[in-house]
């Protein structure tokens, strides 16, 4: 609701995601002049349940592993670092193609896979970011993520928001199972 030079907000889009995240749901409700009733609802879990989620992370192929993430909106890219590391992945986050060109051309840390945003401001969307690994990082994954139904019709793997960890956790385990 504000513009990006305005503030951050409320952070509604922050517990959104992650209330959804976690299987459950937000109802608001306002009324002008009394005030606004935000409920946050969770879905009760067991004790068996929490044990075969800490199971699944820990069994995960993705750990240890360093991804590069470009995203250039604050919130979105802080919940994806978030969920990356709750998997045990290293990220290195940067908010712009050209910046992550720069880091993957310059940096001496080894990266093993690229998660972008599609739509960035600057001369490098997500697709030619992408398309610049291909040519000059040839064995690097990249993961392309957007909101926009036009990148549809995309031969790159492509995670469409909004997205779980879990859907996250599988699209990047099918960025390692693809042929090459």
């Amino acid at each position: 609701t504000r513009s990006p030079s305005s503030g951050t907000g409320l952070g509604r889009s922050s517990v959104y995601g992650f209330v959804r995240q976690s299987g459950g749901d937000v109802r608001i409700a306002s009324v002008p002049g009394q005030g606004t009733t935000v409920a946050l609802r969770f879905p009760s879990v067991n004790i068996g349940m929490t044990e075969a989620l800490g199971a699944a992370k820990s069994s995960t192929s993705l750990r240890g592993k360093r991804a590069l993430v470009v995203e250039d909106n604050e919130v979105l890219g802080e919940a994806l670092v978030s969920m990356l590391e709750y998997m045990d992945i290293v990220p290195v986050w940067v908010h712009s193609g050209e910046r992550a060109i720069a880091t993957l051309s310059t940096t001496e840390q080894a990266f093993d896979f690229v998660v972008s945003d599609v739509r960035m401001p600057g001369d490098h969307d997500g697709f030619s970011l992408a398309a610049w690994i291909e040519r000059n990082r040839v064995d690097m994954p990249v993961l392309l993520i957007s909101g926009f139904s036009e990148v549809d019709r995309t031969s790159r793997p492509l995670l469409k928001k909004p997205f779980t960890e879990a859907d996250l956790r599988a699209a990047l385990t099918g960025l390692f199972e693809r042929p090459k």
